[in-house]
C-alpha cells in the first residue's frame, strides 16, 4: 500500500462510519504529496464515532491520545502515525485550542462553532472528501493562528484572505463573535482589508475585554 492509497482508504473509512458526519480542518492542499508525520491531516470526527474509527486501522497505524491537560468540556487530540508511509491523522472530536493563559491546556470555545462547521461542510471529489464552509474554515485558521500559533503564518494569511472572498459576510460576523466577543470587530475589520496577519496582534492588544 503506498502513501496515497493508506490516506485514501482511511478518508473513505472515516467518511462511512460517521455517514458522511466528518470533515477535513485545513490544508487541504497538502494532501496526499506532501502528507507527512509533521504534515499531518486535521480531522474533525464526532466522539460518537472514535472507537469505530480506531478499532478499524489499528493494525495500520500506531493510535494513542495527547496527555494535555483539558477544560470546558475540550477532549485530547487522538493521533493515528504510519511512520513507514509517513502517514499521520491527528483526530479531534471537537474544535479545541489552546488557552491563551498556558499554551498546555486545550479548552474549548464554543460547541457552535463545531456545529456550524459539520452542519455546514461541503463534500468534495477529492482524497480529503469533506472540508469546511468558507466561513467555518476562515473562523477556525484564525482560532488555529491567534489561540495554538500565537502568530499568523504567510500560508495562513494568504488562505485566510483568499476565503473572505467567498464569505457570506453576516455568517462570517456571526461566527468570528461567537469566537471572539468584543475583539471580533477588530479582527474582521483586518481579514476585511486583506491585513490578516494583523489578527494575533489585534487580540492580544485588545484591552476592553
Amino acid at each position: 500500500m503506498t502513501k496515497e492509497e493508506l490516506i485514501q482508504a482511511t478518508f473513505k473509512s472515516i467518511d462511512k462510519i460517521t455517514v458522511n458526519n466528518f470533515t477535513t480542518l485545513r490544508n487541504f492542499d497538502l494532501i496526499p504529496d506532501e502528507s507527512s508525520i509533521e504534515n499531518d491531516i486535521d480531522v474533525l470526527i464526532p466522539k460518537q464515532y472514535l472507537s469505530d474509527v480506531i478499532n478499524t486501522w489499528k493494525d495500520n497505524y500506531v493510535i494513542y491520545q495527547d496527555q494535555n491537560p483539558c477544560l470546558y468540556g475540550a477532549e485530547p487530540h487522538y493521533h493515528l502515525k504510519n511512520e513507514d508511509l509517513g502517514v499521520h491523522f491527528d483526530v479531534v472530536t471537537g474544535l479545541y485550542y489552546r488557552s491563551s493563559n498556558d499554551s498546555n491546556l486545550f479548552i474549548k470555545v464554543n460547541d457552535k462553532l463545531e456545529k456550524s462547521m459539520l452542519e455546514n461542510k461541503l463534500g468534495v471529489g477529492v482524497n480529503w472528501l469533506s472540508q469546511p464552509a468558507p466561513e467555518d474554515e476562515l473562523v477556525h485558521l484564525a482560532c488555529h493562528c491567534i489561540f495554538d500559533k500565537r502568530k499568523v503564518t504567510q500560508r495562513y494569511e494568504e488562505r485566510m484572505n483568499y476565503l473572505f472572498k467567498h464569505c457570506k459576510k453576516e455568517k462570517l460576523i456571526n461566527l468570528l463573535e461567537i469566537a471572539f466577543y468584543k475583539t471580533s470587530k477588530l479582527i474582521f475589520q483586518s481579514i476585511s482589508l486583506g491585513n490578516s496577519s494583523e489578527i494575533y496582534e489585534n487580540y492580544i492588544s485588545f484591552t476592553d475585554y
